[in-house]
């Protein structure tokens, strides 16, 4: 298991073996990923709760799971490695991005990356070295 969703409801998640990062999962629009043919659908999974897990009197009686919004940003930290597949029209297969930074950083001016993507001021990115590579 390397991708996993968090539902509304407790215990249950949405899991793949494959991650995607492509705008479309990112929104959580799976069904219209641009990686279709590269991850696996994801499949639901019921966690099961430990025995002895504590609990206050509150969470007992009226049990209530916040949906978590989680991004690649928030999961990595400096030395954290990505890859992330790339259309066939490129000339390699994935790219791998190293990060540098301790986490997102929020940028101060408009950037335009030497890759093509451009980022608004405020907007958060993530600093690392890009590689590309083949399978």
């Amino acid at each position: 298991m390397h991708y996993v969703v968090a539902t509304p409801q407790q215990c249950k998640v949405l899991v793949r073996k494959r991650s995607c990062y492509c705008g479309e999962c990112l929104y959580e629009n799976f069904d219209t990923s641009q990686n279709k043919e590269l991850v696996d659908s994801l499949q639901e999974i019921i966690l099961q709760r430990e025995a002895f897990a504590a609990t206050t009197p509150a969470q007992s009686e009226n049990p209530v799971a916040e949906p978590a919004h989680l991004h690649v940003a928030d999961l990595v930290n400096k030395d954290s490695l990505i890859a992330t597949a790339v259309d066939e029209g490129d000339s390699c297969d994935y790219y791998m991005l190293k990060i540098t930074s301790y986490g997102p950083v929020v940028l101060k001016k408009d950037v335009i990356k030497d890759y093509g993507c451009a980022f608004s001021a405020g907007s958060t990115d993530l600093k690392g070295n890009l590689f590309s590579g083949t399978t």
